[in-house]
């Protein structure tokens, strides 16, 4: 509804027309002179009137059961509200509205009673600007009419609600209206009595409301029975007086004005209207809602004031405001979001805790599709339907309880909400619902939180390897989060970097997808998994576009890296990622550290287990080494030594062959001995390695000329690829020995014509020497026990051919001494053994 022109500039009379059922002008007859004189008429005569119209339009809304009333005069281009009750402020300032904007005009043309039980639906209504301004749900009108039998407007009842009217009530207001057209006879007769300054009619004791008349300068003439009873005065005592002597002094200047301006006016019939504070005879104040209006008198105007005393309203309202302003504040002191809207979907209430879930300040306006369309979804990541929005459950009946819901507003974080809605019911009126809801991402995370530490324990307890859980645990952690992605990084000792081992990603609805772990190493102080790795502690991120850090995607702009450590060292990083900020950053830290104090606890365990099985295989090992690999040569030694004791011809026929098998099976012995012996010292430290600078390309390119000889008996093609010169820092002794265990291997275990490729090449600041064979090679289940003391696999075994299972054993150790790693896979036919060393100094 817009601003109403001031009087004198109302626009042109426009043509009568309906649009979808709804009167938007009224028709040539209902602009003849005749109405519209009626009109004019009606105003003056009921403005001027001992019975204040505001009284009618409380009886209308009385009768009617409806919580506001009206009294419309419609005129040309105006409809103007003589009489208003139970409604806006705006409305009772500015009592008129464009005849286009209101509903009175359909009674005014139909000149019948106008029933709209949902203004919304009827077409007579839902276009009408009325409507929404004055939050009119349903209408109740009836023809007022005035002299000559003219409609001059209605008589009618407003609810914000829909609603149905019943025939009795329609037939009460009728009745009203009825009243009311006989009062313009009665306002001339009391014009008359008032302006001969008589004693006031039996009529006007008869009022409720107290009714004073004044004269120009202010002084009363008339004073009615509610008058003396409110005030205290009686007529004699006051006759006379001014008014604002009597009864006004602290409000002299607002009802002198009033009385001047009524006095001035020479139209009939316009009001002023005030509320002031009244003053009795025993001193009392009381506010009072004084309408000024004027009437021609024998004299000059006489001034009619209209008094109701609103005591008992403003005690009303000063205890609805303060229960109000108590229920405001202890709904803005819970930490529960409290929303109430009305049935057509308009906001009534949303406390601080909403505000602060919606991100908005305590002065924006919020509509209910704030509240639901938008931000509102379901736990599965869909969007509400219209029919299950909370607050449209309540407004159809329903009690709703518990209800999961997300609210996902962009740019911040996911919260989980638990809601509970009730309908605003009364009598059998709903007039709209209350939405509750409490934010319980906390507990969700917890709970969460509690089944992430639950499920990793379980699996790093039944996992075989790191490998086999590794994927299941990045899962668990990111989704007890609700982060975007998660990765494992365990340390290579050997390269001194990080390398992955396990990464999960999910989408926007937190549902994970296949992703393979990213390829690659990092260094030290090298993104966010370098960066803790470095610190040793957990490094947090709030935005990783402001530091010099990468992000596996820059979408992901929040970061955190905690170090996994096993005894006193970092063997691993647990790095995650999300787009949006996380407010619990302490929570999500600790909750993430304990994880990687289970996952160290996790690989200590297992290197305390191989520990543990290796010393059983040792001795096992050790005991099936002196039972076979030392007893057969001592055996030999031994059987050939007592021939040549027993028999002194001996000597002489087989003393030299006898002599050849002793001297090659101490030499067996004498290897496995030594074998034995440093093996034990490099592992316990007792031989000391004594590293230099050694061109590690020659050692490789020596050591393969070497074992030249006994390749090419074999009938063997041997193959170099080694750079020209590649500095190391190593034990030369050391290392030649490990070269010559791995050559003479893949040269004693190869087949007939078959192949050694030895090759030498640098990546991450490490040689990387492999020496592939194609001879029997070993078994996929067997590679993890190559290096195992005693181990020889079965194809070795089942071929007759003679070793200790001591040689690979010793190699590794060498490799490990020097800080590097080996391994073995297969070569399809044979076997390939890569061994990486870091380049050092």
């Amino acid at each position: 509804m817009g601003p109403v022109p001031p009087a004198g500039h109302e626009p042109a009379v426009s043509s009568w027309r309906t649009v979808n059922g709804m009167v938007t002008t009224l028709s040539p007859e209902e602009l003849s002179p005749q109405r519209l004189d009626a009109v004019r008429r009606a105003e003056a005569t009921l403005s001027a009137g001992p019975i204040a119209m505001d009284a009618v339009a409380r009886t209308a809304a009385r009768v009617a059961n409806a919580p506001a009333g009206l009294v419309s005069l419609v005129g040309d281009e105006w409809d103007d509200f003589v009489g208003v009750h139970g409604v806006s402020d705006d409305l009772i300032r500015s009592p008129r509205i464009e005849v286009a904007d209101s509903l009175c005009r359909n009674v005014v043309v139909s000149a019948a009673p106008v029933v709209i039980p949902d203004t919304l639906a009827d077409p007579r209504s839902r276009d009408a600007a009325a409507v929404p301004d004055l939050a009119i749900g349903a209408y109740a009108g009836v023809p007022l009419r005035g002299r000559d039998d003219q409609v001059v407007g209605a008589i009618c009842a407003l609810a914000s609600h829909a609603r149905d009217w019943t025939p009795e009530q329609v037939a009460a207001l009728t009745g009203v209206a009825e009243t009311v057209s006989l009062l313009p006879g009665v306002a001339a007769v009391s014009a008359e009595l008032t302006a001969g300054m008589l004693d006031p009619p039996p009529l006007l004791d008869a009022l409720a409301e107290a009714f004073v008349a004044v004269d120009a300068d202010g002084a009363v003439l008339a004073w009615n029975t509610a008058a003396e009873a409110l005030f205290g005065w009686t007529l004699e005592e006051v006759v006379g007086r001014p008014l604002c002597e009597v009864v006004f002094p602290d409000a002299m200047e607002q009802v002198q004005e009033a009385v001047r301006e009524s006095a001035a006016d020479d139209r009939p019939g316009p009001r002023r209207r005030r509320t002031v504070w009244a003053t009795t005879r025993s001193g009392d104040q009381r506010p009072i809602d004084a309408t000024f209006s004027v009437v021609p008198g024998r004299h000059g105007p006489v001034t009619c004031v209209s008094m109701l005393d609103l005591s008992d309203r403003v005690t009303a309202e000063a205890d609805a405001s303060r229960q109000k302003s108590f229920l405001r504040a202890l709904l803005d002191s819970m930490d529960t979001g409290v929303f109430a809207g009305d049935a057509h979907g308009r906001t009534l209430f949303a406390n601080t805790a909403l505000r602060r879930m919606l991100g908005v300040t305590d002065t924006t306006p919020l509509a209910e599709s704030t509240v639901a369309r938008n931000v509102l979804w379901h736990p599965d990541g869909t969007r509400l339907h219209p029919t299950e929005y909370p607050s449209a459950q309540a407004i159809s009946g329903r009690h709703v309880r518990d209800l999961d819901l997300d609210l996902r507003i962009p740019g911040r974080p996911v919260r989980h909400l638990m809601i509970n809605a009730e309908p605003i019911q009364v009598g059998d009126a709903r007039l709209g619902a209350v939405v509750v809801l409490h934010d319980v991402t906390a507990q969700r995370r917890a709970q969460r939180l509690g089944a992430c530490d639950l499920a990793v324990y379980r699996a790093l307890l039944a996992a075989p390897t790191l490998e086999a859980v590794a994927p299941r645990l990045v899962e668990a952690v990111a989704s007890a989060l609700g982060w975007r992605r998660a990765e494992l990084w365990l340390t290579d000792p050997v390269g001194d970097v990080l390398r992955p081992t396990a990464s999960w990603v999910s989408d926007e609805t937190g549902t994970g997808v296949p992703h393979q772990a990213p390829t690659g190493s990092l260094g030290a102080d090298e993104d966010l998994p370098g960066a803790a790795w470095a610190a040793g502690a957990p490094v947090w991120i709030d935005d990783l576009t402001t530091t010099g850090l990468r992000a596996p995607d820059q979408r992901l702009r929040t970061g955190l890296a905690v170090p996994v450590g096993s005894a006193d060292h970092v063997v691993g990083v647990l790095a995650l990622y999300t787009d949006l900020p996380d407010p619990d950053q302490e929570a999500v830290i600790a909750h993430l550290a304990g994880i990687a104090a289970y996952l160290g606890q996790y690989l200590e365990r297992c290197r305390t287990e191989e520990l543990a099985l290796q010393l059983a295989r040792t001795k096992d090992e050790y005991l099936a080494l002196v039972g076979h690999e030392l007893r057969t040569p001592l055996t030999s030694i031994a059987t050939y030594a007592q021939l040549l004791a027993d028999s002194p011809d001996t000597w002489a026929t087989d003393g030299p062959q006898l002599l050849a098998v002793i001297q090659r099976n101490t030499a067996v012995l004498m290897a496995i001995i030594d074998d034995l012996l440093d093996l034990a010292g490099l592992e316990s430290g007792h031989i000391a390695l004594e590293p230099v600078d050694v061109d590690f390309a020659a050692l490789v390119r020596d050591r393969v000329e070497t074992i030249g000889s006994a390749a090419d008996a074999a009938g063997l093609t041997l193959s170099v690829d080694v750079p020209e010169a590649l500095p190391l820092h190593g034990d030369p002794e050391r290392l030649r020995q490990m070269l010559d265990n791995l050559l003479s291997n893949a040269v004693k275990y190869n087949r007939d014509g078959g192949s050694v490729t030895v090759r030498v090449t640098v990546r991450d600041a490490t040689a990387v020497l492999t020496v592939a064979d194609t001879g029997t090679g070993v078994p996929a289940d067997e590679h993890g026990r190559l290096f195992q003391q005693f181990f020889r696999s079965a194809e070795t075994q089942h071929s007759g051919m003679p070793g200790s299972g001591l040689g690979l054993v010793v190699t590794r150790t060498i490799v490990e001494r020097h800080g590097g790693r080996i391994t073995t896979t297969d070569n399809d036919p044979g076997l390939v053994v890569t061994v990486e060393l870091p380049l050092g100094e």
